[in-house]
């Protein structure tokens, strides 16, 4: 690993074609956007000079919040758009 992200740990797996991300103690999830780990892979063709390259994976992370904030209540209910139904008749 070149660069690790900032709030996980990037380890190689023994296979070495995966790798495996763990957040790290602590990290609150919900604020998570986009986390960006450096890596180098190096290839020796046969026959041939060793091959390198550096690259970046960027992990994005998205939530869609199942609950709501006490200012988007009101009277104990909360405010947002009306459920939809299907009606398969």
């Amino acid at each position: 690993m070149l660069f690790q992200p900032p709030h996980a740990t990037v380890t190689v797996n023994p296979d070495g074609k995966t790798v495996s991300f763990q957040l790290k103690p602590g990290t609150n999830t919900m604020e998570l956007t986009t986390e960006i780990f450096e890596y180098s892979v190096t290839v020796t063709p046969s026959p041939g000079q060793p091959l390198t390259a550096n690259n970046s994976a960027y992990l994005v992370f998205f939530y869609q919040r199942n609950y709501s904030y006490e200012e988007e209540c009101k009277d104990g209910r909360k405010i947002g758009p009306n459920p939809t139904v299907t009606d398969e008749r």
